[in-house]
């Protein structure tokens, strides 16, 4: 397995800052490198970053970020693997997307400080998970990939949700984690057929699923079909609290792309509501070598 190449955003909050400890776990793992980056909006605050009043950006300034900047990954990140922060001026999500397509993963943190000077809120992750062509892993307080003892991977069973499969192989071969393959069935007053049909077909697709796309996980990866009386986003997020998963494996895109631009992503809704970290890619942008 290739090493991986990680750009990490922060906005310099104690949760934005905790992806540099989740990229160091990963790069154990994999090996590869941590590019730190931090993206100057003219709204926030430079006497948060440097003690300095917000006022014209100069060169000197951006240079007292990128030592800021490179001081808080250096004392998270080994020194071997850790490379020169990027500081830009613009979109953050602009930003982060331009950058990222040199990369094999982005790391970034949600749920950080509130306010005018919150600069990667859950609406940023959710755009920039939407155009990104690599992968993302949205990380919260909770996330750990250092001590992951559960996971999720989520599949509607289209071709696009299967995409993220050898993402999260990858990782849970390296990993202890016991897995959870699940499908969800939404049902409701007006569902019509037998639903245990339903369940039976779908307990055999994963099933096969398994023994397709998940060797080398045998006896630590589960299928299950579960079934929904509330949207699959709160099905979703009702099992992550019951659960405790330590991160979710999941696509932005399913069956309908329709759908998703009339009631929006599940992914979106998940990254939003959960406590746990998302892997998430975007199945029509991210290239099958990355």
């Amino acid at each position: 397995m290739k090493p991986k190449n990680i750009l990490v955003t922060t906005d310099f909050s104690e949760v934005g800052n905790k992806a540099f400890t989740e990229a160091a776990a990963f790069t154990a793992l994999f090996g590869g490198t941590i590019t730190p980056m931090y993206v100057y909006e003219e709204r926030n605050d430079l006497k948060d970053i440097i003690g300095e009043k917000n006022s014209e950006m100069t060169e000197g300034k951006l240079r007292k970020i990128r030592e800021h900047l490179n001081s808080i990954a250096a004392a998270k990140v080994p020194q071997v693997c850790l490379n020169d922060g990027l500081v830009k001026i613009g979109n953050v999500v602009e930003q982060v997307v331009k950058e990222s397509a040199a990369f094999d993963l982005v790391m970034m943190a949600t749920n950080a400080r509130t306010g005018i000077n919150r600069v990667i809120y859950s609406s940023k992750a959710n755009k920039v998970i939407s155009l990104s062509k690599v992968p993302v892993f949205v990380l919260t307080e909770e996330s750990s990939i250092a001590n992951m003892e559960r996971a999720l991977i989520l599949t509607d069973f289209s071709h696009n949700s299967m995409k993220v499969f050898p993402y999260a192989k990858e990782l849970l071969l390296k990993t202890n984690a016991k897995v959870d393959l699940i499908h969800f069935v939404n049902v409701g007053p007006f569902t019509i057929g037998n639903n245990n049909d339903v369940i039976d077909r779908a307990k055999g697709k994963l099933t096969d699923i398994c023994n397709t796309h998940f060797k080398g996980l045998e006896g630590r990866i589960k299928p299950d079909v579960l079934i929904t009386s509330v949207s699959v986003s709160d099905g979703i997020t009702n099992l992550t609290y019951s659960r405790d998963y330590n991160a979710v494996f999941m696509t932005t895109l399913g069956h309908s792309k329709l759908r998703n631009l009339m009631v929006g992503s599940t992914a979106s809704t998940i990254i939003r509501t959960v406590d746990t970290g998302v892997y998430v890619l975007n199945p029509e942008l991210v290239s099958a070598d990355k």
